[in-house]
């Protein structure tokens, strides 16, 4: 594992090699397994129907809604149907399959940089081309696609820009548009953030060094998208916010046992089930007149139902909400399918029964990044700490889980190389031992 490192020449066709896998891998699903031009209902229908009015600039009959979810998925949607045509399947499904696609050749690049040897990291990156529960979210309209896509590229280009100080504007945008899709990316940024500042104030040895300047402007354009979003959500819902009304909803799922919300107003109804909820068997329900994401009103729920719950019934629902990543429900819309295909339920086990074995090395890694503190593992463990955090404070559910498995397979690589190296140390001490006790009689 710490072999000469690979050419540059080697490591581009490998990344080529590696795209084009993980690209027909998610195309052949789409087209022989499930196109997800046939499964517009529920959250994935509400997010083309999103990306169609903003394609024609029409305004939804309560325009409120808009501000319910972060913008991000549904503009991005709107983009490729803007530039490819919506009635032009192929080449729309060849579009979505690349977000997905991307995902493997910057693992495999990130794991270069937590073993040298392109022998172990290409099968990492193989890995994740054919990971479960990455490929069949090519078969909806979701956010999941494009935070698999956006997190991996974001994940490179930090660490790059942390090792080289290249790259800030690229990865300011590709920053800010993560943000747009997955707001909690903001809590990753804090992250590392303060793990730079940390690293600019003490400079350990081999840190790279700190460029204040184009740290700068990456973070800048960040800002600027953040500043969007919530001038965004302040002229929707006519008050200072961050970026949608989603949160106030997932905060009274995490910190109570209900399991269905509803609300009514001028003929208009909704209702939001989370399916992790019924999977768990919580399904106490609170309904409320207006809409369904009044923020003063979810929290008067909230408040609600916490009254009489004691600390400790507190604290074992949280770390309920973060055993819901991996635990007690299937990914969704995918459990939608799983039991009407055998073969697709066996697919899915398999990739979580994998993943369980993982688990265990990428708590080993985990620790390491905190030993280490080299920028690829620095940034493996701010995402994962992210999901964790998220999880427990806004609600757990598998499908939350699946754009950051990527970063659990590169701690579980740390983890796997410190118990290589450690037994080959270990062995290698017993052999000079009993060496050395042989030639000493």
């Amino acid at each position: 594992m710490t072999r000469r490192p690979a050419s540059r020449l080697c490591i581009a066709v490998a990344l080529l090699c590696m795209l084009a896998v993980a690209f027909a891998v998610r195309l052949e699903w789409v087209r022989h397994v499930d196109d997800p031009f046939d499964n517009q209902y529920s959250d994935m229908a509400f997010y083309v129907a999103r990306a169609r009015w903003l394609v024609a600039g029409t305004i939804p009959e309560f325009p409120r809604e808009l501000g319910m979810y972060p913008p991000g998925t549904h503009t991005l949607y709107a983009a490729e149907i803007a530039l490819i045509g919506w009635s032009r399947h192929t080449a729309f499904l060849v579009a979505h399959c690349l977000w997905g696609a991307l995902v493997a050749p910057c693992v495999m690049l990130l794991s270069l940089r937590v073993v040298r040897s392109l022998w172990v990291a290409f099968p990492v990156g193989l890995l994740m081309a054919v990971w479960q529960p990455q490929v069949v979210y090519s078969g909806f309209f979701s956010s999941e696609q494009f935070a698999c896509g956006l997190f991996a590229v974001s994940a490179w280009l930090l660490v790059r820009h942390a090792e080289t100080g290249r790259g800030a504007i690229v990865t300011g945008l590709v920053a800010g548009t993560t943000y747009l899709v997955r707001p909690q990316f903001l809590l990753t940024v804090a992250l590392l953030g303060g793990a730079w500042l940390l690293a600019a104030w003490r400079r350990p040895a081999l840190a790279p060094r700190p460029r204040w300047g184009r740290t700068a402007i990456a973070a800048a354009l960040m800002g600027a998208f953040v500043a969007g979003g919530a001038i965004r959500y302040a002229s929707i819902a006519e008050r200072p916010g961050l970026i949608a009304d989603e949160d106030a909803l997932q905060r009274l799922f995490a910190d109570t046992d209900v399991g269905k919300v509803q609300s009514g107003m001028g003929g208009r109804h909704w209702v939001f089930v989370p399916p992790s909820k019924m999977a768990v068997g919580e399904m106490r329900e609170y309904s409320f007149d207006g809409y369904i994401g009044d923020r003063d009103k979810l929290e008067q729920g909230r408040r609600l139902f916490l009254r009489g719950r004691s600390l400790e019934w507190r604290a074992k629902h949280l770390l309920s909400n973060i055993d819901l990543l991996v635990e007690r429900n299937w990914l969704w819309p995918e459990s939608d399918h799983v039991n009407r295909e055998p073969w697709r339920r066996r697919y899915s086990e398999d990739f979580e029964s994998l993943l369980h074995w993982l688990l265990p090395l990428a708590a080993l890694g985990l620790l390491s990044a905190l030993w280490r503190r080299t920028p690829v593992l620095l940034v493996a463990a701010a995402y994962v700490a992210t999901v964790v955090v998220v999880a427990a404070l806004f609600w757990g559910e598998m499908r939350y889980r699946v754009p950051y498995d990527g970063f659990l397979i590169i701690l579980s690589l740390e983890g796997a190389r410190l118990l290589v190296s450690g037994a080959w140390r270990l062995v290698r001490s017993v052999g000079l031992l009993a060496f050395h006790r042989m030639t000493t009689r």
